[in-house]
């Protein structure tokens, strides 16, 4: 018998190892090649949409800011017999293609997560990864089927690694309840009365839980964003929000007036009275400010995290959508017994003078705190033909909301 001398080849060693590491038995290369055609695809970003996180990535706050402006996302199949899935009727067809797999479904896991009791930390994961780049808290956005979607994972570090421990948003079991909620009588309310043209709403579509914890991950459409427009942040407005201003030609104080305090109250009094739905408190980071091409204001603003919007039990019930509280109730979400848009319209500007850079002045976030209450009681005077006496303001709008002759013109709104 003749050997043939085997010579040590530092390349062919490094190639073995990377071989087991790749098709290790942890690490089960997937057998589905449609699933792994779609993972191999790679597209880039349109360019407002990039534009859009690189402006969301900018730390607002000291310390609040992503180490990474992109991970590759580690994936496993779970059992379909083990989650709960909520669908959308909207439900786009690429995104239940991709996740919803015969009897098993995709689970992506956030790449700063280290919390070993959120679901399936511990399930084998693929070779194959999905590229996401991070936005301004755990929320990352990644393209299926050439779309931009976002995925919500559990994570107890949303900024990287390095950066400060969030524990609360490794469990994000109620806010996913309630997005799918907000979404479910939103298709409801347009399918029955039509679209606003004036509303954004990038809504969640899909939400994949962990049966017996409930915890889990939700995609976000986020196709309305790909329309050619550039959408600022409302949450970097102290940092980034001059310079917006004087491409306008204007301070920052009159920009911001109209185009985000006087835009939300409009926002706000429509919400109220197609879906019975309130922002309370406003988190500024869930708005996004659309400009046209030239970074001029629309007037429109791209609304996110509906989840952390609420039924107001008095208007759902005027509008002839009752049945919803009780669902709300029986799912253990909260609800606001009575609209109160006027309460918190302070927080217009929550986390603004932590910033350090930009201070806005007191008297500027009064004049915004007004702006927003005045366009709210004109909007809701425009759509329902409701009168708000002056002087009383949208502190006491639900006592006006609650006479008989204004919640026959609040049903009169969804019965044309």
């Amino acid at each position: 018998m003749r050997f043939k001398l085997f010579l040590f080849n530092p390349v062919w060693f490094s190639l073995f190892l990377t071989a087991r590491a790749i098709a290790g038995p942890d690490q089960p290369s997937c057998s589905d090649l449609a699933l792994k055609e779609a993972l191999s695809k790679e597209h880039a970003l349109p360019e407002t949409v990039q534009k859009w996180l690189d402006w969301e990535r900018t730390a607002s706050i000291p310390g609040f800011d992503q180490e990474f402006p992109s991970s590759k996302l580690p994936l496993s199949l779970v059992p379909l017999s083990a989650v709960t899935v909520l669908k959308s009727r909207s439900l786009p067809k690429e995104v239940a293609e991709l996740f919803l797999r015969d009897t098993k479904v995709l689970w992506p896991k956030h790449p700063y997560n280290t919390v070993e009791s959120t679901p399936f930390f511990k399930a084998p994961e693929l070779t194959e990864k999905m590229k996401a780049y991070h936005t301004a808290s755990r929320s990352m956005v990644t393209e299926i089927g050439g779309k931009v979607y976002g995925i919500k994972m559990p994570t107890n570090h949303p900024f990287g690694p390095s950066r400060l421990e969030q524990m609360n948003k490794a469990f994000p079991k109620d806010s996913m309840q309630s997005s799918m909620r907000r979404t479910e009588i939103i298709e409801k309310v347009d399918q029955k009365i039509g679209l606003d043209p004036d509303l954004i709403l990038l809504k969640d579509v899909l939400t994949v839980s962990e049966t017996h914890s409930g915890h889990g991950y939700s995609i976000r459409d986020l196709t309305p964003l790909s329309d050619g427009h550039y959408y600022f942040p409302a949450h970097q407005i102290p940092i980034l929000g001059a310079e917006i201003a004087r491409k306008n030609g204007q301070t920052i104080s009159e920009f911001f007036k109209t185009f985000w305090a006087a835009a939300l109250g409009k926002v706000q009094a429509k919400m109220l009275v197609r879906y019975g739905i309130e922002f309370n408190p406003i988190n500024p980071q869930n708005f996004l400010i659309q400009l046209d091409s030239e970074f001029k204001p629309t007037g429109r603003l791209a609304c996110r995290d509906l989840g952390d919007s609420f039924q107001v039990e008095s208007v759902t019930t005027s509008i002839g959508m009752k049945q919803e509280i009780t669902r709300e109730k029986e799912l253990g979400l909260k609800t606001f017994a009575k609209a109160a848009p006027g309460t918190k319209s302070e927080t217009l500007t929550w986390g603004f003078n932590l910033a350090g850079k930009e201070m806005i002045l007191p008297v500027t976030r009064e004049a915004w705190y007004s702006a927003h209450d005045a366009a709210f009681l004109a909007e809701l005077e425009r759509l329902t033909g409701i009168t708000v006496p002056r002087g009383s303001g949208v502190y006491a709008i639900d006592l006006y909301l609650e006479k008989p002759e204004n919640k026959a013109a609040l049903l009169r709104f969804h019965q044309k």
